[in-house]
């Protein structure tokens, strides 16, 4: 069976080609805060966290000090704008690795903490990027896995996707894809079962921002949805026009239904240990 495009290193390096970094926003601040005060809980300060499909390393940066932080993707364009990126030298050490999540060049029973932020969607097959997590955890470790909520829940992402659906028509998912709303904790607990993990503990967080205009809400899209944003991104002045007219008018009919400018997100983080035995 052939691997969607999506799955593949060549869609990512698009994804991220001439992107230009700029300061994280305030959703990804939002999420890495989350993420912090979960890895401040499960590992020793002086512990070793791998991110699995850490894309330009923005959440991996966000971590505590202390700890040793191995950033791991496919993408060369990515992992070249997480070198390069704000705050690229983290401190406990750590650098950066170009490798798929499905065959980690990681020794067994050898870091403390896998980290599989906004990412598992992306993996062709998730159940055997679980299982290779389990694999190189030290016993007592923990997976860390994030899920978004319901896409009425994520209107911060939803707006844009269903604006750029309209207009960009091969923006919209491929056979073979999931998205990322269509994994649910009773799915990818299945998969850390099968893997070996004790049941995982669901977090659910959630974040309310204002975005009184367009122009407020793309650097959160692009950081959320980046490859519906490269599709935006791409369009050509005409589309990206048509594009924003729809989120404008998208945005007042949320603004005139909620009473404020308010857009939501939500996310769960799971944590999953792997036994001492």
């Amino acid at each position: 069976m052939t691997t969607p495009a999506y799955h593949l290193p060549g869609h990512w390096d698009q994804v991220h080609h001439g992107v230009v970094p700029g300061p994280p926003s305030h959703a990804g601040r939002a999420l890495s805060a989350s993420v912090r005060q979960v890895v401040t809980r499960t590992v020793p300060s002086d512990g070793t966290v791998l991110d699995i499909a850490c894309g330009t390393g923005e959440l991996l940066r966000g971590l505590p000090a202390g700890r040793r932080t191995i950033g791991m993707d496919f993408s060369g364009e990515a992992l070249g704008l997480a070198a390069g990126g704000h705050g690229s030298r983290r401190r406990g050490g750590g650098g950066w690795v170009r490798a798929d999540a499905h065959q980690p060049p990681v020794r067994s029973a050898s870091v403390d903490a896998v980290l599989c932020l906004a990412s598992m969607w992306v993996f062709a097959d998730p159940a055997r990027v679980l299982t290779e997590a389990f694999r190189v955890l030290r016993p007592g470790g923990v997976a860390v896995v994030h899920l978004w909520g319901s896409p009425a829940d994520c209107r911060l992402i939803t707006l844009g996707a269903v604006s750029v659906g309209q207009v960009v028509q091969d923006s919209r998912l491929t056979p073979g894809v999931r998205g990322p709303f269509e994994l649910t904790p009773g799915l990818v607990d299945t998969w850390l079962r099968g893997a070996g993990f004790a049941p995982a503990d669901w977090r659910p967080q959630e974040l309310r921002l204002s975005v009184p205009r367009p122009d407020d809400y793309w650097p959160e899209f692009a950081a959320l949805a980046p490859t519906s944003y490269d599709h935006y991104r791409r369009a050509g002045t005409a589309g990206r026009e048509r594009i924003r007219a729809l989120l404008a008018g998208l945005l007042a009919a949320s603004r005139r239904r909620v009473g404020d400018d308010s857009l939501s997100l939500s996310w769960r983080l799971g944590v999953a240990r792997r036994g001492a035995g």
